[in-house]
């Protein structure tokens, strides 16, 4: 969200006007201000009506300044039925900021239709690493397997405790499954950016 005292005092706006324009009591503004309340869509939707883009400009510029970045690998992920060789842990990779997702960890693009049309081939999956001792099933991961393969997959249990079964969005390719024992890492994916050129 923003900074709402933040906002309003780098644009020169007094708290009576804010109180007007989002018609609420001054002593929940403050509150707002404080951060002891949030400042909820609706509320937002009402100072962008009356601010315009002013507002919507000090949104993105301050959750820049405050997001972590994220490390986009420029290496790839299979959204198919074959995974990929994972070069090794010195890949490069560059921050990046991406309004929304200052949790997650790693950005990775895609390759295949597997997962399409939620996740879309030559896409960006935004991921944060999945440290829990459980797997949360019925969630998209990206899934680093023993030979450092890559594949994003729907997972769900296995045939039996010690597998997972991956299944795909597009119902063309087959489940599959994979043994616990040989995942090294799993991402779980907080959303995706689709390119598109002209």
């Amino acid at each position: 969200m923003i900074d709402l005292k933040r906002f309003r005092e780098e644009n020169i706006i007094k708290q009576a006007e804010i109180c007007s324009v989002l018609n609420m009591a001054q002593s929940y503004v403050s509150q707002i201000e404080s951060g002891k309340k949030p400042l909820n869509y609706e509320k937002f939707d009402m100072l962008h009506k009356h601010y315009g883009d002013i507002i919507l400009k000090y949104k993105l510029i301050a959750s820049n300044e405050k997001e972590k970045p994220v490390r986009y690998y420029d290496i790839e992920a299979s959204a198919g039925n074959n995974s990929l060789f994972d070069p090794g842990n010195n890949v490069p990779y560059r921050d990046v900021i991406i309004p929304g997702y200052g949790d997650c960890d790693i950005a990775i693009k895609v390759i295949g239709d597997s997962m399409s049309p939620l996740i879309p081939n030559g896409s960006m999956i935004i991921c944060k690493e999945w440290k829990q001792s459980f797997i949360e099933y019925g969630l998209i991961y990206l899934i680093i397997s023993n030979e450092d393969h890559r594949t994003i997959k729907y997972v769900h249990p296995g045939s039996s405790e010690e597998s997972i079964t991956c299944k795909s969005e597009n119902g063309l390719h087959e489940p599959f499954e994979i043994e616990k024992q040989d995942i090294l890492k799993m991402f779980i994916v907080k959303g995706c950016v689709e390119r598109i050129t002209f």
